[in-house]
């Protein structure tokens, strides 16, 4: 994070003076760096997106008029650091193994005089020293998921489904597991480490489950029914109980079509009556609160469920999401319980969600039977059994499941993508069927061409 307003315009101001001189000495443009970033297909002019992290140019200003220029353009400027660096590799990329171009080199220009520059010594030999540690448990898991999440790539041509998801208009639904025409594109919010999104607007990405933990047990919720017109709401009284996944996904991290391992945390609704557990159609809800459908008696109902004002410890249903601290903003990365939620798998969050949480009875649960093999991780954690599950030959194979939702979503994209093509092409048939000889005189008799003003346009 760039906590002070002079560190973001220094970066911003070096960003800037970098992409200057790529373009003089190398003829590299804006938005080839852009492209690279947020990729070109669908979303207009990509090197807009570069406005809240570069100073814009100050051609024919003084001295005076510029500062007071960039003193204006603060405000919009970026202060999440990760963001600047992935133009930095983007515009190392671009400039194509040119002396003086490495990424290290760039990055050291970009963040020269700020907070960062000052830590880089300091970040530079914590990274060497753990990746020198043989006991770093958590560096050699996290390098696992990597290789997990790469295999995966290679094994189900991951890469192509992507590059589609990042140019393909269309709305994915993770409850109903469908595919629907969209404006908007299958990614519709750009790379996902440090992003969220809800359940009607998902990624197609890959994920399996890892944990279970449970962070609400409401004992008296309420559930009201809808009943028929004119009958009066249902009430019930049922057992609630709230959880958050922890899943490891396969998706984009930083560049739309560059995969890597990701850690996603949703937060999951279960209900039970005295007969048993309903059937939630879409358990991602708002809490404390909020619409539902659930399945009664071998029938879909809609309802309303109310957990109450405060879980059942105290305090706020917001004190619950899931890093809630984000990056020191002060802020959660899940903005509520109806949003998923993505880091990138390093050995800090390794160590962060896995590290110092025993496997206590009734608190986590795992999705696969729990394995008594020797681990790196601490005997007893979290991560013990994760890493049982991702490496033991004989264990529940995260891989292979990883590898099973991959190919699934691949092919329901290909599937939405040929059938979008087909549509497309039966319009070119019917168009020129209309053309052809004996109907173009039918059709100009009935089709007239308007002189009035066309449709308001439409943003997309």
């Amino acid at each position: 994070m760039l906590r002070t307003e002079h560190d973001a315009e220094r970066v911003a101001r070096n960003l800037t003076d970098l992409l200057d001189e790529a373009r003089r000495l190398a003829d590299v443009r804006r938005s080839s760096v852009a492209e690279r970033v947020w990729g070109g297909k669908g979303i207009g002019d990509p090197s807009k997106r570069l406005y809240k992290l570069t100073l814009p140019r100050a051609t024919g200003l003084g001295a005076e008029e510029q500062r007071e220029q960039a003193r204006l353009h603060r405000k919009h400027l970026q202060r999440h650091a990760d963001r600047y660096a992935t133009v930095a590799k983007a515009l190392t990329e671009e400039m194509d193994g040119r002396p003086g171009w490495g990424r290290q080199e760039i990055l050291v220009r970009l963040f020269r005089d700020t907070a960062v520059d000052r830590k880089l010594g300091d970040l530079v030999a914590s990274r060497t020293a753990a990746s020198t540690d043989p006991d770093n448990c958590w560096q050699e898991l996290a390098a696992r998921m990597q290789q997990i999440a790469a295999w995966v790539t290679r094994e189900t041509g991951l890469h192509g489904h992507l590059a589609r998801i990042t140019s393909t208009r269309g709305c994915y639904d993770l409850a109903n597991d469908v595919i629907k025409p969209n404006k908007g594109l299958l990614l519709p919010h750009g790379p996902l480490h440090g992003n969220f999104e809800v359940s009607e607007e998902f990624p197609p990405i890959p994920s399996v489950r890892l944990i279970d933990e449970l962070i609400a047990d409401v004992a008296c919720a309420t559930l009201t029914l809808e009943r028929e017109e004119g009958a009066e709401p249902a009430p019930l009284t049922v057992r609630a109980r709230v959880w958050r996944e922890l899943r490891l996904a396969v998706g984009p991290a930083d560049v739309p079509e560059q995969a890597a391992a990701l850690f996603e945390v949703r937060t999951r609704v279960s209900i039970e009556t005295k007969g048993g557990p309903l059937a939630v159609s879409r358990p991602w809800i708002y809490l404390p609160g909020w619409d539902v459908e659930v399945e009664v008696d071998g029938t879909m109902h809609r309802g309303e469920l109310d957990l109450g004002a405060e879980p059942p410890g105290g305090g706020d249903w917001r004190d619950l999401l899931a890093w809630s601290d984000f990056e020191d903003t002060g802020q959660p990365l899940q903005p509520e319980h109806c949003y998923a939620a993505w880091r990138l798998v390093t050995s800090k969050t390794c160590q962060e969600l896995l590290a110092n949480q025993p496997m206590q009875e009734g608190r986590f649960w795992l999705p696969f039977e729990p394995m008594d093999m020797p681990t790196l991780a601490p005997e007893g954690s979290i991560g013990a059994q994760v890493e049982l599950a991702l490496v033991a030959p004989e264990g529940p194979r995260v891989d292979l499941a990883l590898r099973r939702e991959a190919r699934h979503l691949v092919a329901l994209v290909e599937g939405y993508v040929a059938d979008r093509r087909l549509q497309a092409m039966q319009m070119h048939d019917q168009a020129a069927a209309r053309w052809s000889a004996g109907s173009a005189a039918e059709a100009a008799d009935t089709t007239q061409p308007s002189d009035g003003p066309g449709p308001e346009p439409t943003t997309t």
